[in-house]
């Protein structure tokens, strides 16, 4: 197999792990096999295609390992929160950073929550708000 055509995707962030096992056998069904290496363990595929040929390889996977259609998509929570960490309890800015994290990870429902998606084939996470501009 020369990969002098060949495109590389990382999968990890694309496909669920249910996905990424029956993602070969629908390649192979779409007529790519030979054409493409896939690496579970890394979830690397090099691939004789574009993005959009393996988008609907993703899904196709998707649905078959779930046994219907629908939507993979991935959500993110980020809370922010201002902490004013007193010298007593810090003495250099660095101390105070291990203050807040350890305060954070006590208290992981502080702060004000901001939301990302992201779905299958996406390079980027959209704010939330930006989800209502998305054209199906």
């Amino acid at each position: 197999m020369s990969y002098a055509k060949y495109n590389n995707y990382f999968l990890t962030d694309m496909i669920s792990k249910e996905g990424l096992k029956k993602l070969a056998g629908v390649l192979d069904r779409m007529g790519y096999a030979g054409r493409y290496k896939l690496y579970e363990d890394t979830g690397l595929i090099t691939i004789n295609s574009v993005m959009s040929v393996l988008q609907r390889a993703i899904i196709a996977a998707e649905a078959e390992a779930h046994g219907q259609l629908g939507h993979l998509v991935k959500i993110r929570r980020i809370t922010e929160e201002t902490v004013w960490v007193p010298e007593a309890e810090a003495a250099s800015r660095k101390d105070a950073y291990a203050v807040v994290i350890n305060k954070a990870k006590s208290e992981p429902d502080a702060g004000k929550y901001t939301f990302q998606v992201s779905g299958s084939g996406m390079d980027r996470w959209l704010e939330d708000w930006e989800v209502q501009y998305l054209v199906d």
